[in-house]
């Protein structure tokens, strides 16, 4: 439910409609961008989907989607959306928690959506003491307060966990703020340092080494500032003859001696400052 304000911008930055368009938005271009093979080069769009559409493709960065310019627009617009949507209302959450629940009227529960009304056959301090007995057993904290007609028993258990749905929104902003920063359209167009965040490939084979990558997209060439160097590829298959894994043993470089091995396979990569290596495909007789 969308709070209710008097600022039109406020509101709607802090509508939940908004967060739900924005999520269906994110959804639908992520499958567009899964199905769709990014940072190609131009000739495999126009031999895969024509020349006409593979000029749209460019035009509208099908083919590095997720660096685009609108995609990082709607990621930021969510980002947005989540931190005015927490404000909102956390500062209610907050009264929720802290507020005394042996201040309720009596009449107040006469108006609450979920109730239930018995009578009691034994007194009603014994009654209140039997409950308070049974709540304490199930790990409630009952407090007890005498009230006009009676007595009022508020029991509550976990209260701070009104906040957990905060600590997603705050995961969320992690993942999103990521994103942004790992995109190297935003270190490119809005840190002015392409080399703050950037992606790449190389073709590695056996034997050899290299101190730097090509940029996605560009072409541009990234000195990393030491050597990777492929000792060995090796490929495993099912039964069926289907691969099973890609495994690539390196060795990183500085200044030209050894200073770490690891195995490199798919969706284990390897990280020296800073910079990631993943094994994302193979060719024949030149293993990379």
């Amino acid at each position: 439910m969308t709070p209710p304000t008097n600022q039109p911008v406020r509101s709607f930055f802090a509508s939940v409609q908004l967060a739900l368009l924005l999520l269906f938005l994110l959804a639908a271009t992520s499958i567009i961008g899964t199905i769709i093979p990014q940072n190609n080069p131009p000739s495999f769009y126009i031999e895969k989907y024509g020349a006409q559409t593979a000029r749209l493709f460019q035009l509208l960065d099908i083919t590095d989607m997720y660096n685009s310019w609108w995609f990082l627009a709607l990621l930021t617009l969510f980002a947005v959306n989540l931190v005015v949507c927490s404000l909102e209302r956390i500062p209610g959450v907050i009264r929720t928690v802290r507020r005394d629940g042996l201040e309720t009227a009596p009449d107040q529960l006469d108006r609450q959506p979920c109730r239930q009304t018995v009578d009691l056959a034994a007194p009603v301090a014994e009654a209140s003491q039997r409950a308070a007995t049974l709540l304490r057993a199930h790990g409630w904290k009952p407090r007890e307060a005498a009230a006009a007609d009676g007595r009022l028993l508020f029991a509550e258990r976990g209260p701070w966990t009104r906040f957990g749905v905060y600590v997603v929104h705050l995961s969320i902003l992690i993942i999103l703020a990521g994103a942004l920063v790992g995109s190297s359209t935003v270190a490119s167009r809005l840190l002015r340092n392409p080399d703050f965040a950037f992606k790449g490939s190389v073709m590695l084979p056996e034997g050899e080494s290299t101190g730097h990558i090509l940029a996605f997209k560009s072409g541009r060439r990234i000195d990393l500032g030491f050597s990777l160097r492929c000792d060995a590829f090796a490929i495993e298959y099912y039964d069926n003859g289907m691969p099973k894994t890609y495994r690539s043993s390196v060795t990183v470089l500085e200044d030209g001696k050894p200073v770490r091995t690891a195995e490199i396979e798919v969706n284990r990569p390897l990280t020296h400052r800073g910079v990631t290596f993943y094994q994302s495909s193979y060719q024949a007789g030149r293993e990379y």
